[in-house]
C-alpha cells in the first residue's frame, strides 16, 4: 500500500493541495449534514414515542373499561365478554370482533362486536385446523392471515367463509388458562 494514502484511500499528498478554507467548508458541511441526520432521527424517535404512548393509553383505557364492567356486574359474564369484544375491536382498529369458547370438541361464539353476520352468538363449530379460530385453539398460538380468501390451501373452511361473506384479513389469538386454549 502506498504510504501516502490513508485508510480510506484518499491520497494524502493531493489532500494537502486543497486550501484550509475548502477543508473547513467541507468539514462544516459534513457536521451540518450530520446534525440534520441527528435531528431527523430525533424527530422520528419522538414520533415513535408519541405513537407508543398513545397505544399504551388506549390499552389502559380498555383494561379500565373491562375492569369497570366486571365490578358493575360481577355475576353477568355476558356483559363482560361483550365489553371485551368491543375493547378488542377498538384496540385493533377493526369493525368486528368475536370471542369463542371451547366446549368439548367444539367452539361456541359467546360474544361479538360489530355487524359481522356469519354466525349469531351461540353458534357452535367443530374445532378444526381448516379455519383460523380452530387452528388458533389447537396450536394455542396467534394466527394472522392477510388474505383469507387466497389461503384456501391452509384454511379451506375459513377461505370459503371469507369468499362468501367478503372479508379478507383475520387475526385470532388464544385465550389461555394454564397454557391451554379455552377460547379465542
Amino acid at each position: 500500500m502506498d504510504a501516502r494514502k490513508d485508510v480510506r484511500g484518499v491520497d494524502a499528498f493531493k489532500a494537502r493541495a486543497f486550501g484550509a478554507k475548502f477543508i473547513a467548508a467541507l468539514s462544516h458541511g459534513a457536521l451540518r449534514f450530520g446534525g440534520e441526520i441527528f435531528e431527523q432521527r430525533r424527530k422520528e424517535d419522538a414520533g415513535r414515542a408519541a405513537i407508543e404512548l398513545a397505544e399504551a393509553l388506549q390499552q389502559k383505557e380498555a383494561i379500565s373499561e373491562i375492569l369497570r364492567a366486571i365490578s358493575d356486574s360481577p355475576s353477568n359474564a355476558q356483559s363482560v365478554l361483550d365489553t371485551v369484544a368491543a375493547a378488542a375491536a377498538r384496540l385493533c382498529d377493526v369493525t368486528n370482533a368475536e370471542i369463542f369458547q371451547v366446549e368439548g370438541d367444539e367452539v361456541r361464539l359467546v360474544a361479538k362486536h360489530g355487524d359481522y353476520r356469519i354466525w349469531p352468538v351461540g353458534h357452535s363449530l367443530p374445532i378444526s385446523r381448516a379455519f383460523v379460530v380452530g387452528r388458533t385453539i389447537l396450536e394455542a398460538a396467534s394466527v394472522h392471515v392477510h388474505d383469507l380468501q387466497a389461503a384456501g390451501a391452509d384454511f379451506p373452511q375459513g377461505a370459503a367463509y371469507a369468499r362468501q361473506y367478503g372479508h379478507r384479513t383475520i387475526f385470532a389469538t388464544p385465550l389461555l388458562r394454564a397454557g391451554k386454549a379455552i377460547g379465542a
